[in-house]
């Protein structure tokens, strides 16, 4: 079976130029070329404003989004580009726009769009000088850490006793 599909809301401005032109002496066919719509399309709109009195459109039912459609792209982009973009960050660009959101309608919005986990990552607070005292271990010989070194650069990889402040110590038991 054919599913019929959604057409395109004619403009208030046209209709009341269609209903206009009726309330003139024009046919339906007539109209129909001018405007080029179908004669039924003519026809259902100056019914409409034969029993109403008006040719705008009655509000839909439900509630209104609160997320715009405008929005929710913009919103959806900047996590895209920054995955660790946490809820409160996203709902405080809403704010901006004067939309006042909770977090939970944001997460429910993202996860809409398979995008999920809002919460920033967990990671050990380590000072420099938590970094030193480990790498200290790391230098002695037969001394274990608890942290494995995690370098950007290629340099650091090769001993603990290259590493320095610029590598990133995980803790074992985080990964």
């Amino acid at each position: 079976s054919r599913s019929m599909g959604v057409s395109k809301q004619l403009s208030n401005d046209l209709k009341t130029k269609i209903v206009h032109r009726h309330g003139l002496g024009e046919g339906y066919r007539k109209l129909s070329q001018r405007f080029q719509l179908s004669v039924s399309t003519v026809r259902n709109i100056v019914r409409k404003w034969k029993t109403t009195g008006t040719v705008q459109v009655k509000a839909r039912s439900g509630r209104p989004r609160k997320i715009s459609n405008k929005q929710k792209p913009r919103m959806l982009r900047t996590v895209r580009v920054n995955p660790q973009t946490s809820t409160k960050d996203l709902q405080r660009d809403l704010a901006a726009d004067g939309v006042t959101v909770h977090r939970s309608t944001i997460r429910r919005t993202l996860h809409k769009e398979m995008l999920y986990g809002r919460v920033m990552q967990r990671k050990p607070f380590l000072r420099p000088h938590h970094k030193q005292s480990h790498i200290a271990k790391l230098d002695q010989p037969g001394g274990q850490s608890s942290l494995i070194a995690h370098c950007t650069n290629p340099v650091n990889n090769t001993s603990p006793a290259e590493l320095d402040l610029s590598c990133t110590l995980i803790c074992r038991h985080c990964i």
